[in-house]
């Protein structure tokens, strides 16, 4: 007798990406024995797709569709006019073309903003119908002028499904907050990380001697990499043996140069661009700061615990989680608030007082806890 549960996922693509890691560990943490898992991608592509365990069920969107030429047709088209005809007809309006007939115990729209992924999973016939939630949507909506517009058609969405998952509990409590009418649906449930595998590079990245602190980010604003500035003043200020790293790459960049050459900040801030291999940068810095003003569940200070480099980070959604229950004692300083000048007095004290201690991080029993919680949305 077959007791497996029909689960359908469906996910935009599997570029290298945080939803797509995340999406990735879970899949290889599930139990092929217990589960038919069908995962449906908008855009079946990326790097991460001959990672995905070979007993899922990777289904492009329009293998679900008697036109299977034609829809495949508009949808990878990078041509002009057909993608204006991909945005005219595939929609809400269209969704009914693509979902499978297929019975499924559970769906669940992983990324949770793609509005056509999310239609698919909201229309088919699962019994229960989940949705993810990997950002604090709250603080995306005061923030983001485009994503107040894209949030609109996401909520219209919310009645189809029974629960709105959030990857950690202080998104969970400030999406309450912001739509209290939802607040019987939301629940939250961690990422499942597991330790990076990073590819062999030649990059040999040498830092200097001393105290040495990295921050790896994309270069946007909402990741508060503009205080990496303000605080390479500082130290050159107080002459301070410290000196800050910058891996990543994005919009700010140009910025960040300028500031570091007008302020003459060289021997204070370096930007080392995107790393392929950052264990080895890693292992040489004594502390990772997260300037961070918004996170859903910042992957990258787990990494760093796991790496056995101390944090000190912003007091946000997602990174409350891991000083209030993942940290080890002596990890971890949260900053009192958000501010350059907050998370500067961490920085001293970090110098000064030796707050840290040694650590070692127990992702595996926090993975276990995390995957029974997920497998108790699915029924179990």
């Amino acid at each position: 007798m077959n007791n497996k549960k029909n689960i359908l996922i469906t996910q935009i693509h599997m570029a290298v990406g945080g939803i797509e890691t995340v999406l990735l560990n879970l899949l290889n943490s599930l139990d092929k024995d217990k589960y038919n898992i069908d995962l449906v991608l908008y855009y079946p592509r990326g790097e991460f797709i001959d990672k995905i365990p070979s007993w899922i069920n990777v289904i492009p969107v329009w293998d679900n569709t008697k036109h299977k030429t034609f829809w495949k047709d508009i949808i990878m088209s990078r041509n002009i006019v057909k993608r204006v005809l991909k945005n005219l007809l595939v929609n809400n309006l269209t969704v009914k073309h693509f979902v499978s007939k297929k019975q499924y115990d559970v769906s669940i729209s992983f990324c949770g903003y793609h509005v056509f992924s999310n239609a698919f999973a909201a229309k088919s016939n699962a019994k229960k119908k989940l949705i993810w939630v990997h950002a604090d949507f709250a603080k995306q909506f005061k923030l983001r002028e485009e994503f107040r517009k894209q949030f609109k058609k996401i909520y219209k969405q919310y009645k189809y499904f029974d629960k709105i998952v959030c990857v950690s509990e202080s998104a969970c409590d400030e999406f309450k907050k912001f739509k209290p009418e939802l607040s019987n649906k939301l629940d939250y449930c961690w990422n499942i990380i597991k330790e990076r595998e990073y590819p062999d590079s030649n990059e040999n990245i040498k830092l200097q001697d001393g105290f040495n602190c990295i921050t790896i980010s994309r270069l946007v604003k909402t990741k508060g990499i503009e205080k990496l500035i303000d605080l390479a003043k500082m130290i050159k200020r107080d002459n301070l043996k410290c000196h800050l790293y910058v891996a990543g790459d994005g919009a700010l960049r140009p910025w960040l140069e300028e500031q570091i050459k007008e302020n003459y900040l060289e021997n204070y801030i370096t930007l080392l661009g995107n790393v392929i291999n950052l264990v080895p940068v890693f292992k040489k810095c004594n502390l990772y700061i997260s300037p961070s003003d918004l996170e859903g569940l910042p992957t990258v200070i787990v990494e760093s615990l796991l790496e056995g480099i101390p944090v000190i980070a912003t007091p946000i959604t997602g990174t409350m989680d891991i000083y209030n229950h993942m940290a080890p004692q002596g990890s971890m300083i949260l900053s009192k608030d958000t501010s350059a000048e907050s998370l500067y007095e961490c920085l001293k004290t970090a110098l000064t007082a030796s707050p840290f201690k040694p650590f070692k991080l127990d992702i595996d029993k926090i993975n276990s806890e995390t995957l029974k919680r997920f497998e108790a949305f699915l029924g179990n």
